[in-house]
């Protein structure tokens, strides 16, 4: 069986990078520490919202335009329209 090269997701990467990603992980933080201090630092922050006219919902304002307002169930087409 062929031994196994750590690290081979990081083929392709640019050498900035990868060094970046070393760095980080050499120094003893592991990703479930990253992800653990990402989340800590966006609790209690106000994020922007919007409100759909049509169906009333409040939403994040990224994802809200896919579903909602001209996209919106509730928004009644005119069946001629092309």
């Amino acid at each position: 069986m062929a031994e196994t090269i750590p690290y081979t997701y990081l083929i392709g990467w640019p050498e900035h990078n990868r060094y970046y990603y070393g760095v980080r992980y050499a120094n003893g933080c592991s990703p479930e520490e990253s992800k653990q201090r990402i989340s800590n630092s966006n609790k209690g922050k106000i994020k922007p919202t919007s409100q759909c006219p049509h169906c009333d919902k409040i939403g994040g304002i990224n994802t809200m335009p896919r579903w909602h307002f001209d996209n919106c169930k509730e928004l009644k087409h005119d069946s001629r329209r092309i």
